[in-house]
């Protein structure tokens, strides 16, 4: 993530190099954080325009970083081979 090279840019305008990397998907994360965002200062309207503040949104995805490393994907799960050949019997 770009450390203070953005002091605030709108939603139309996400940086490539700010998490989630495009306005598409940091609509979906304002819209499910809004609350959560607005109250620690990283998101506000100014006009119809949504604006987001660096310093506090930097704060605040570094504050959801301890959640990443917990979090699993099915589909990267270690589980077991299954053997083809057992299963055909």
């Amino acid at each position: 993530m770009s450390e203070n090279k953005f002091r605030s840019w709108s939603l139309a305008d996400w940086p490539a190099d700010v998490y989630p990397n495009d306005s598409l998907r940091a609509r979906r994360v304002l819209r499910v954080h809004r609350k959560e965002l607005m109250s620690c200062g990283a998101v506000s309207r100014v006009g119809r325009e949504l604006v987001v503040f660096a310093e506090p949104y930097i704060k605040w995805v570094k504050s959801k970083a301890s959640n990443v490393a917990n979090f699993k994907v099915a589909a990267n799960e270690r589980r077991p081979a299954s053997n083809v050949e057992e299963s055909a019997t």
